[in-house]
């Protein structure tokens, strides 16, 4: 699995994390490699399947109706199911901090609108 264009996948569907650094993007990008390569050890077929993320691929799929963005759509469910999973880990071993972030974050989206 690469990770070469991983960043533009995390651009393309989370467009508020566009202040984050690419080292960071590669950390997450790193960290949803080893959930899915866990997820499916035994299967390792079926990830290679919809884990082409190669600009290519995506472009030529952009506008399939199958398709999210050109991105296959098990990727992007799995990777917002890491992502809710991450969010709840999170919460729990930093719950100050993460009530903080929520306030944060609806502050801004209160400012944006």
């Amino acid at each position: 699995m690469n990770l070469e264009h991983f960043p533009m996948f995390i651009r393309t569907f989370y467009p508020q994390l566009s202040d984050i650094s690419l080292e960071e993007v590669q950390g997450i990008g790193e960290a949803f490699k080893t959930y899915l390569e866990d997820m499916f050890k035994d299967k390792m077929d079926k990830l290679e399947d919809f884990w082409n993320i190669d600009p290519l691929y995506v472009v030529m799929n952009m506008e399939h109706p199958t398709m999210m963005n050109g991105y296959h759509p098990a990727l992007v469910y799995h990777f917002s199911e890491f992502v809710a999973m991450q969010a709840e880990d999170f919460k729990k071993e930093n719950p100050e901090e993460a009530e903080r972030l929520k306030q944060e974050y609806d502050k801004n989206k209160s400012k944006k609108q």
